[in-house]
């Protein structure tokens, strides 16, 4: 046994590394319609308090991407719209524990609600809830702390999304496929390859930065529920379904990690393009045409 007179030289020298070790800063999250008031999860429900960065209020978030909202040990889940959120043991294959923490700055849950100050009041105690999303301020959090989970800030109230990145509107022209575009089929609003034309129902806005929409006139491409269905747009709401990344490759995926894919490799015009598992071949890479 080693005697305590020969272990309390180390011990001493233990104690003072944890004495002046730097204290970690908590990723608190700002409502963006209340400043000061941050998300706290005190009780085990969403609502907002003072920012302290208490453990209550120390979040940890998904590092690019989605992924769970982690406090003390528990994960962030909505119950559904207009629902305070809450508390619960972490379960990897819960939708409604996995949430995107885009770069507009709103934290949108995979069953495509968003962390909603109740009523955009300004007022300690204001529950959180899960609520459709419409992009105000009350649905946007600004991080403190640690958080680098690689977007750039949130733009100011009342910046647009797409944010970030190099924005742009064009054609897209799948790389197997010279001479097709993708287009609206405007019959039903899914999304085919035609002959390019350069109209409006082919002019498709995003970022090239991080997460964005796809925009195409007042909608947005939207994602459907499971791969090898047909893509569509729909009115742009900032749901899961309507998060993209544009990649360097020319690949184009959804939240999910799935990618946009002209159906069989066609050519023909009116081909559907679908959801499909990433595989890099051509008719899932896509060109820019800025005209």
């Amino acid at each position: 046994m080693v005697p305590l007179r020969r272990l309390l030289p180390a011990l001493a020298a233990a104690a003072a590394i944890f004495a002046f070790a730097p204290a970690a800063r908590a990723e608190v999250l700002e409502a963006g319609n209340a400043p000061g008031l941050c998300l706290d999860f005190g009780g085990g429900q969403g609502a907002i308090y003072r920012c302290t960065g208490s453990s209550t209020q120390d979040i940890g978030l998904p590092q690019r991407g989605s992924g769970s909202l982690k406090v003390s040990g528990s994960c962030v889940a909505a119950a559904g719209a207009g629902q305070v959120l809450y508390l619960a043991r972490c379960r990897s294959n819960r939708d409604d524990q996995r949430w995107l923490y885009d770069s507009n700055g709103a934290l949108v849950n995979k069953n495509g609600l968003c962390a909603d100050v109740e009523g955009g009041r300004r007022r300690e105690g204001t529950r959180v809830i899960a609520y459709y999303c419409n992009g105000r301020a009350n649905q946007r959090w600004t991080v403190g702390g640690d958080y680098d989970g690689g977007y750039p800030p949130p733009p100011p109230p009342g910046g647009g999304y797409p944010g970030g990145g190099d924005y742009q509107t064009a054609l897209l022209t799948p790389m197997h496929a010279p001479g097709m575009c993708l287009d609206v089929d405007g019959g039903s609003n899914r999304l085919i390859i035609f002959t390019c034309h350069g109209r409006s129902n082919q002019r498709f806005s995003f970022t090239t930065y991080g997460e964005t929409e796809i925009q195409v006139g007042r909608n947005c491409v939207t994602a459907p529920s499971s791969t090898g269905r047909q893509l569509y747009v729909a009115r742009c709401t900032g749901a899961y379904s309507q998060r993209w990344s544009v990649q360097t490759d020319g690949t184009i995926r959804s939240a999910s990690g799935h990618c946009m894919d002209v159906d069989g490799a066609s050519r023909q015009p009116s081909a559907e393009v679908q959801l499909y598992r990433c595989s890099g071949k051509t008719n899932q890479r896509w060109i820019a045409i800025n005209r």
